[in-house]
Parts: structure tokens; sequence; C-alpha cells
């Protein structure tokens, strides 16, 4: 974006933060709430002023990790915590709360300027990238092999489990709409309770195995446009969404429609129609509603309020959630000082501290004991660490996000790679819902990182086997 654009975008953005906070204090006469409201837009306004700089945040044709990362947190965290802030059931923890909510739109910004500075990027390298054509000069027909013995394997993995679990949450919800105490439980015992040696392997396979290998297979498909690409992507996009369906969680289903469509914004370059953002936005919203239609509510219900929850459940839930973190610590608890992480409590020899269980028993006052409340990164380290944590936290959430994006940008533009790239900006998406060491590790971000190589090792291996 030229200096022009973005000072037509960023003035409006910063002078209407600011109209809208000197409008809010004759509103309120002065009062303790305007002055929140004013400080609020000229943090706002310092931080657009700070990721535009940072990653032209505001090129959505360009988008970065960052950038996706930092528009959607102001849409599900910052702009709905004053709705929570204001809420009828808050307490004096409510400050600490949206300082905290605030902080984040400031020390993220640092932390990818930092990284900025450190390995001197320049925002033109996001344009480049994206206007680059692919560099997919030769692939390697045991590519191909290695992306059908995975299918063959996923199918392998798929009946183990349905073995395992014998009562699938999705078929009983078919059979029996509006059971919905009796799907509850299923899908509890369906994964979160599943007593299995491989439920590593089927967490593994549902997020992010058959991902990696629907997108890999799509851009493959687009690349050559060959049949056997195609239905091996059909292949796996349908065996892929089926497994994730089993238990009926929301969540990976959406993620697999998704991720396809960020690859899609990638490969093309961000053109994309409107048409398809419209499309992509209901598609990723339809087993959701399906789920929700058949169980929650019944069939009868009207569709409008089914989506209306839906709606304040992606936009409001979130920040709702995390304030729970910031009420119950150190309030009931104290400070766990590392014990929600599992690994540091097992280094420190102290034992874990499920905080995730623990507000989902207090905040959603469930009668179900394994239910989990998981909240924004920076609720957890609210939990350890207090507000030095949340500030920190934040600092090295940006520095870790810009490293994986310059990274990718500073890789060749081939087929794994966008796969990689559009993982990495799916799952940075989830510190809005999980912590950063559950993003890096178990959401996949290093074994995104990973995957071309990975990729390519397989298919280099197996053309070794077959000359041997």
């Amino acid at each position: 974006m030229s200096r022009p654009r973005a000072v037509s975008i960023l003035l409006p953005l910063m002078l209407g933060g600011g109209a809208i906070g000197v409008g809010v204090s004759n509103f309120l006469g002065g009062s303790a709430y305007a002055s929140l409201f004013i400080m609020s837009a000229i943090v706002l306004s310092i931080s657009c002023w700070l990721m535009q700089h940072a990653v032209g945040v505001f090129r959505l044709r360009y988008m970065s990790i960052p950038g996706f990362w930092y528009l959607s947190y102001l849409a599900m965290i910052f702009i709905p915590s004053f709705f929570v802030f204001f809420g009828d059931e808050v307490d004096v923890s409510r400050y600490t709360y949206l300082f905290a909510v605030q902080s984040v739109v400031i020390t993220v910004p640092f932390g990818i300027l930092f990284i900025n500075i450190l390995l001197k990027f320049r925002v033109i390298e996001l344009k480049e990238y994206y206007e680059h054509p692919l560099q997919e000069q030769y692939i390697s027909p045991h590519l191909f092999a290695v992306c059908l013995m995975g299918l063959l394997g996923a199918w392998g993995v798929m009946l183990m489990y349905v073995l395992e679990v014998r009562t699938l949450p999705l078929l009983y919800m078919l059979r029996n709409p509006g059971d919905y105490e009796t799907l509850v439980l299923l899908r509890e015992d369906a994964f979160k309770l599943l007593d299995s040696k491989f439920v590593y392997i089927y967490s593994l396979l549902r997020i992010p195995g058959f991902p990696f290998l629907i997108m890999l297979t799509f851009g493959y498909y687009l690349v050559t446009r060959r049949r056997r690409w195609l239905y091996l992507f059909l292949s796996l996009l349908g065996s892929g969404v089926l497994f994730a369906g089993f238990d009926i969680e929301k969540g990976p289903v959406a993620a697999i429609v998704l991720l396809i469509f960020f690859f899609s914004y990638l490969y093309w370059g961000g053109r994309i129609r409107k048409r398809t953002y419209i499309v992509g936005s209901l598609l990723v919203m339809l087993f959701p509603f399906m789920v929700e239609k058949i169980t929650g509510y019944g069939m009868d219900v009207d569709a409008g309020a089914i989506l209306g929850g839906l709606l304040k459940r992606l936009y409001y839930g979130p920040a709702l959630v995390l304030y729970w973190y910031f009420e119950l610590f150190p309030g009931t608890v104290g400070y766990l000082y590392g014990r929600s992480i599992g690994k540091l409590a097992w280094i420190m020899g102290s034992e874990h501290f499920d905080t995730a269980n623990y507000v989902g028993l207090h905040g959603l006052h469930s009668r179900i004991d394994s239910v989990h409340a998981n909240a924004a990164f920076i609720g957890n380290l609210n939990a350890d660490f207090g507000i030095v944590g949340v500030v920190l936290g934040g600092i090295a959430a940006g520095i870790i996000m810009q490293i994986v994006q310059i990274y990718l940008l500073r890789r060749p533009k081939t087929i794994s790679n966008l796969v990689a790239y559009a993982y990495c900006m799916y799952a940075f998406w989830l510190l809005h819902s999980t912590a950063l060491p559950v993003v890096l590790a178990s959401n996949g971000v290093l074994l995104a990182l990973c995957f071309p190589g990975i990729m390519h090792a397989l298919a280099s291996f197996l053309r070794g086997t077959l000359k041997a």
C-alpha cells in the first residue's frame, strides 16, 4: 500500500477513534468510563499505526499471519471485551481484564517490530511474495504415491477409531435428533475421555494430518489439472470431513473448510472475489449450524436464532471466557507460576493444574466433570504469572508469529510451503482460544514448518527404494 493510501485509511480511523472517545466522554459527562473510552481509542489508534507499519495490516490482498491474527483479535476479543466489561456479572477484576486485553494490541506489534529490525524485514516482501509466480517446476510422481499412502493409512486409523469408539456421536445424532444430554456424554467419550493408546494418533490425523494432505492434493490438482490429483483430493476431503465430524465437535470440520479457503487465497495471490468470501463463510458455518439444528435446539427452531447463537459464541464467547481467567486467578486460586503448563510443571516437580477444566466448571457451572473452557493465550499467562506474564507473553507472541512469517516468505513459493503458510494462519488464529505453547506444539505450527521437508524426504525415500 502506498503512503497516501495508508494515510487515507489510518487517519480516518485514528480521528474516528478519538471522535468516538470524545463523544462518549461528553455523553457520560466526563466520568471515569468516558476516560476509559478515550484511552482505549488512543491505544487502538496507536496499535493500528504500529501494525500497518510492521506488516501492512490493512493491505487485505497481501495478508500476513500476524495481520490476520490482529484483525480477528479486534473482532473476537478487543471489541467484545467492552461488552463483557459492562456486563452484569463482573467485579473489580474487570479493570485488570480490560487492561490485559488492550495491552496485547501494543505488546504484540512491538514484538513484531523488534524482529523486523533484527531480520531486516520490509513490508514490501509480502507483496513480492504474493505476486511472485509459483516455483513448482516439477512435481515428482512419487509425491502422489506418498499422498495415496497417506490416504490409505488414514483409512486404517479411521477404522481403528470406529472399532474403539463403537457408538459414534455423529450417527447417534442423525438417528436421535434432539437427544442433547446423551450426545454431550457421547461426545466426551468419543475423543476427550477416550481410553485408548492411540488418542494422540487420532488427534494428529484430525488436526493437522488430514488438513495438510487435503490442501496439498488440492494445490497439486490446481497446478496439474490431472484427474488423479482431483480424485485423491476429493477422497481426502470426504474422509477428513467425516473423521472430523465423528464426534460432532464443530471446530475440526469448520477448520478444514477454513484452511481450504486460506490456501486458495494464497494460491491466487490474494485475488479472491467477494462472492467467494460469502460462500466460504457459509460453508464454514454449515456443519456447526447442522449440529446445533439437530441437537441443541431441535429441528423446528428458526434458523436465524441458531445462526445468532453461533455468531455470539464466535464473537462474544471468547472474550467472556477470557474474563473468567481474570476473575478466578488470582481471586480464588492464586497464581499458578507455571503449573498450567504440563511439561513445565513436571520439570518443577509440581502437580499440573488444568486451568481450562477448572474455569469450565466454575464459569460454565457445568455438571460434566470433563468440561473445558479454553481462553485466549493471555488467559493462561495471567493464571500463571499475572499482568507481567501477559505483557511479556504478548511480546513473545509477536516475536514468534513474525519469525514464522519471515521464514515462510523467504522460502521458495511452492505448494507445500503454501500449505504451511495457510496452516500457520489458522493455527495462530487459535491464540484467541488457547495457550501459545499449545498452538506451537499440539496444534501443529512446528509440524507445519517441517511439513514441506517431510513430504519431499518421503518422496525421495520412496524413489530411492523403488530404484533399489
